[in-house]
């Protein structure tokens, strides 16, 4: 099941729900496209109400998502609680094109992360996405990312290599502060402003 909204008809994934570890991000719902990962989607301390008249509840039929009518909705509460994908339930992620924003605190307490595909598109990593991924050693950053927010990735300790690509212009405050195993840095000629702290041990 997926947790959604729609604004601008695109959609903003609230929550995702099944038993994982690998999880796939749906490219469409309901034939929109996924363009943002709100606030705390994976995050271990779940703070979305689902129950909202807000949200919207889609379910997932062969490759397509297609969105729940009012009635199957009503249906299909009391078991989404249960299956919610968060925290040491997310291992391995895979965004696919279209999404261009990860919300703030999106990965927030994933330790179980340990592989984690950013797709080209992508342009803002928002504060704390991915607060406290320990289990994350490597990372690829698109080339279409143009912002890494204050302490995106703050706390992933097991990083080992850190590459800033050509199209980032920003990287916040602490945003890969205590990636204390990291051996490799690279930084391009396109970043202008860089955080108090950005790399701090």
């Amino acid at each position: 099941f997926a947790a959604y909204t729609v604004q601008d008809d695109h959609v903003i994934l609230y929550r995702l729900y099944g038993t994982g570890p690998v999880v796939e991000v749906p490219d469409r719902i309901d034939g929109r496209r996924v363009e943002i990962l709100a606030d705390h989607l994976f995050a271990d301390e779940m703070s979305v109400l689902c129950d909202s008249k807000q949200m919207l509840l889609a379910v997932q039929k062969g490759s397509e998502w297609i969105k729940l009518e009012e009635g199957q909705t009503a249906a299909s509460r009391s078991l989404l609680g249960q299956e919610a994908l968060c925290g040491e339930k997310v291992g391995a992620v895979y965004i696919p094109e279209g999404v261009r924003q990860i919300g703030n605190y999106a990965f927030y307490g994933c330790t179980g992360l340990n592989s984690l595909h950013l797709p080209e598109g992508l342009q803002t990593i928002d504060y704390g996405a991915f607060v406290g991924c320990t289990g994350l050693t490597e990372l690829t950053l698109p080339e279409s990312l143009q912002t890494v927010e204050n302490y995106a990735f703050y706390g992933c300790a097991n990083l080992t290599s850190i590459g800033i690509p050509s199209t980032v212009s920003a990287v916040g405050a602490y945003a890969f502060a205590g990636c204390t195993n990291v051996e490799s840095l690279a930084l391009s000629v396109g970043l202008k402003n860089i955080g108090d702290f950005a790399f701090a041990d």
